[in-house]
């Protein structure tokens, strides 16, 4: 998988009602329909990556999000009210603060990840 993240914010449509196309902000390109330009982001969010270190950093920027100047926006790693790590991806710890589990974690998707490379 490419970097979701910067994917979605470069990748962004913009339609003109009066010639009925999309504009794809990342590249330039213009499709007839919301669906064509669909098509055309999920295609670059399931390319597998070219190489180790693109993998990881993908991976990296799925899981940890990107630096930010306020520090508490910073990187997406959480921990809930409950006690419980979250991570960039989506995933939640199972028990307490465990960066065990965490660091498990992030190292399955890399693994996962490398496995992908062309």
């Amino acid at each position: 998988m490419a970097n979701a993240r910067k994917i979605l914010k470069e990748h962004v449509a913009d339609m003109v009602p009066a010639d009925g196309v999309v504009h794809c902000r990342g590249d330039e390109l213009t499709f007839d329909s919301m669906e064509a330009f669909g098509r055309h982001v999920d295609a670059l969010l399931s390319r597998p990556p070219r190489s180790r270190g693109e993998a990881v950093a993908d991976v990296l920027a799925t899981h940890l999000g990107e630096p930010d100047l306020l520090p508490e926006e910073s990187f997406a790693v959480t921990v809930g009210d409950d006690g419980r790590i979250r991570c960039g991806c989506g995933w939640t710890g199972s028990a307490g603060v465990d960066a065990d589990e965490w660091r498990e974690h992030l190292a399955d998707a890399i693994l996962e990840a490398l496995g992908r490379v062309e």
